[in-house]
């Protein structure tokens, strides 16, 4: 037996020492993840580890098993002792800080020659944690590190730049990913990063870098840039920097650095809840328009570059939550429409206030443009009114996005007319592969859902599992069209339907529910 599968199974100590005891020279991979194991069930597991009951094990799963410290110390010292040649990935959860030293002498004592992931997210190992590890590894020997997760930690600037001196000091050539996500890292730890990352021993390998949610602002934007600029990241695939407060000016910065570098793998560029608005959104327009940026995400900035290039990679989009506008809707619209983007299959511009105009934008653009990967357009709570929703129904409507598995139009002001001509839009085409379609607080009243109870009964979604129509008034009236609409069950795959807040009284519900046996209805 190579492979232990043991997830979610609700192991106790008992069962677990009887399996581990039991031995396998054979093994390579033991997930006990979602147990809750707990200290004592480390423990079990530590005597096994020690007493050579897996002597070929190559990947330990321990993922939300409340461990704590007390677990983590007794893993940590069956590491030490133990041998683990062929150890490849190692992760544990709810150490603390305590948990992480005693794992951190562990490895430097050990000899862990071929250990490739390092996993220790939300383990709130902190500065502490943080320094200990730091110094394992700049004086260890990890030749064959391929991706260090140390997100939700609380690490903050000194763990930060202890990681820093680590990456500079030691030697890890093939390191790939770099996840430090909400560790409070601040400025101070973006700026000791960025003086590390910019150099070629790091940046070469480099396909994964998670700054994001850690506070750094403008200055570690600009520092961060600074490294994008000055090294060479031919591999990097994804830069995620969401909610670091970076602004305009630290946007600017990102985005420049990125067109004046060489980024050939770049699939995946987060930004989102960045305050980043219109004018950078159209500088990140114009990088990715000059083909600078074969992959990425954003706005203006976005834009001007996105329609001068070939983006062949780009598979995300995310923009979400920047207040853009509508002029920076238009950029970016203007820069899918000149663009090429055959691979893109997420575009998420949610709470950006683009309204009627931004939406009439993006939908002249997704008609004109090509776009036959896309799977997922989310447009929540952008004050798109009925002439936005009309637009972009012309774009369903002409089958310009064959592939669209998701729409999310919710909390927007579509109102009937616009709920109208989507529906008409879904009668008239073929949607073969839409799973999810997301219309709630819309104000489509009683009139609207009738127009859409006549476009689901047209029998053209075979593959619709979720409908979200929520906090719309349908009342009554329009209860009982669904009902009608969806009897003979035109959706075959339905599972599930959301209807709160419409003022469906109880004689809509049980015609809904006798309509839809076996479907999930949300009140």
């Amino acid at each position: 037996m190579r492979l232990a599968c043991l997830g979610h199974c609700s192991l106790n100590t008992k069962v677990l020492a009887a399996t581990l005891q039991q031995g396998s020279p054979a093994l390579q991979m033991l997930d006990l993840s979602n147990n809750e194991i707990g200290a004592q069930g480390a423990l079990k597991l530590a005597a096994a580890l020690e007493q050579g009951f897996l002597p070929g094990l190559q990947t330990l799963h321990l993922g939300c098993n409340k461990i704590g410290e007390k677990g983590a110390q007794a893993l940590a010292g069956a590491l030490e002792r133990g041998s683990f040649p062929a150890l490849r990935v190692v992760d544990q959860n709810e150490i603390g800080v305590r948990g992480a030293q005693a794992l951190a002498v562990a490895l430097g004592r050990g000899s862990f020659p071929v250990l490739q992931t390092l996993s220790l997210r939300k383990n709130e190992i902190r500065e502490g944690g943080a320094k200990a590890l730091a110094a394992t590894l700049e004086r260890g020997s990890f030749l064959a590190l391929r991706a260090l997760h140390l997100s939700w930690n609380m690490i903050e600037a000194q763990g930060a730049q202890a990681l820093a001196d680590a990456l500079e000091w030691g030697s890890y050539p093939a390191l790939q990913e770099l996840d430090l996500e909400s560790n409070t890292i601040g400025e101070l730890g973006a700026r000791a990063l960025a003086a590390v990352l910019g150099r070629r021993s790091i940046s070469f390998r480099l396909k994964v870098l998670n700054l994001g949610m850690n506070e750094i602002g403008v200055q570690g934007a600009l520092a961060l840039a600074g490294a994008l600029e000055r090294g060479s990241f031919p591999q990097l695939r994804a830069l995620h920097l969401m909610a670091n407060a970076i602004e305009e000016q630290g946007a600017q910065a990102l985005v420049l650095a990125l067109e004046r570098g060489s980024f050939p793998a770049m699939r995946e560029l987060s930004l989102s809840k960045n305050k980043i608005g219109a004018l950078a959104a159209q500088v990140l327009a114009g990088a990715l328009q000059r083909g600078s940026l074969p992959a990425l995400q954003g706005a203006q900035v976005l834009a001007a570059a996105l329609g001068r290039g070939s983006f062949s990679a780009l598979q995300t989009l995310n923009f979400g939550g920047n207040g853009i506008g509508a002029q920076g809707a238009q950029a970016l619209a203007g820069a899918l429409e000149r663009g090429s983007f055959p691979s893109l299959q997420t575009l998420h511009l949610r709470t950006n206030a683009i309204g009627d105009q931004g939406a009439q934008a993006l939908g002249i653009a997704l008609e004109r443009g090509s776009f036959p990967a896309l799977q997922t357009l989310t447009l929540w709570n952008n004050e798109i009114g009925a002439q936005g929703a009309q637009a972009l129904a012309a774009v369903l409507e002409q089958g310009s996005l064959p592939a669209l598995q998701m729409l999310d139009l919710g909390k927007n002001e579509i109102g009937v007319q616009g709920a109208q001509a989507l529906a008409a839009a879904l009668e008239r085409g073929s949607f073969s592969a839409l799973l999810d379609l997301r219309l709630s607080g819309n104000g489509i009243r009683e009139e609207g859902a009738e127009a859409l109870a006549a476009a689901l009964k047209r029998g053209s979604f075979p593959a619709l599992q979720t409908l979200n129509l929520g906090g719309n008034e349908i009342r009554e009236r329009g209860a009982r069209a669904l009902a009608a609409a969806l009897r003979k069950r035109p959706c075959p795959a339905l599972r599930s339907l959301t209807l709160w807040h419409n003022g469906i009284k109880e004689e809509g519900r049980l015609m809904l529910e006798a309509s839809l046996p076996g479907v999930a209805i949300d009140w």
